[in-house]
């Protein structure tokens, strides 16, 4: 498993991140084999060592990463254009909107801060979709702490969850082959708060399914169990802790 190196993305480092213990060990659990490789910029040379990227926009509780560099974009849709797989998570929350802007242009989709501070509820547009009715179970609606929204998908992704309460996208996916021929997988949603550990304000015990069924969806192999993902990059997986949007009560 890949990850931005601690240059790019500190604290939130699903390698050594304090707060996404859980979702870490959910993963390591359930993917045997998984080892880490760390860069600090997305480039094709490390893509190409890789089957599955998956980029946050999140540093800190209070800082994005840098935003991808134009050079950074084209590196992430050619990897999916040829075949990779994405788990692109936009943490739409002010300070990091800039680098998750940046994360999801390469594929047309456009985000905005939702305005919201309470804790909502984005519910599944197609229930039987593998992420929500998938190898590792059934995943409930998705908890979050205010997210980002999606005021456009842009040509290739379409919406797999919306907010209960004003009906807008916080989760999308774009399907194998719809890019280009042989074209892989991506999955984006606006908000990190899913996969910080429950102690410190987030829903990963709530959602290890829908995050396991995630990567099981984008792994390139697929069956799960003892599965070897080696190849698997992981970059800044998860987001912010629980007082992100305390400021704005």
């Amino acid at each position: 498993m890949g990850v931005f190196d601690t240059s790019r993305a500190s604290t939130t480092n699903i390698a050594s991140g304090t707060v996404n213990e859980e979702a870490r060990q959910a993963f390591l659990t359930n993917f045997a084999g998984a080892a880490y490789a760390t860069s600090p910029t997305l480039t094709p040379e490390f893509l190409n060592g890789v089957d599955m990227v998956a980029v946050c926009s999140t540093d800190t509780e209070d800082a994005g990463i840098s935003p991808l560099s134009a050079s950074e974009q084209t590196a992430l849709f050619e990897f999916v254009q040829g075949g990779g797989t994405a788990f692109l998570i936009a943490e739409g929350f002010t300070p990091h909107l800039a680098a998750a802007q940046s994360i999801v242009a390469p594929f047309g989709v456009t985000i905005e801060d939702d305005g919201m501070s309470d804790i909502l509820v984005a519910a599944p547009t197609n229930p039987a979709h593998p992420i929500f009715d998938g190898p590792f179970g059934v995943a409930p609606p998705i908890p979050i702490l205010g997210t980002g929204i999606f005021t456009d998908l842009g040509p290739y992704a379409t919406p797999l969850a919306r907010l209960q309460i004003g009906r807008q996208p916080a989760l999308a996916v774009i399907e194998a082959g719809v890019i280009a021929p042989g074209s892989g997988r991506v999955v984006i949603i606006g908000d990190g708060s899913p996969f910080v550990d429950t102690a410190d304000g987030g829903f990963s015990r709530y959602t290890e399914t829908m995050l396991l069924n995630t990567l099981a969806y984008l792994a390139p192999v697929p069956e799960p169990s003892g599965r070897v993902l080696g190849g698997m990059a992981v970059a800044g997986l998860v987001a912010v802790v629980r007082t992100r949007r305390c400021r704005r009560v």
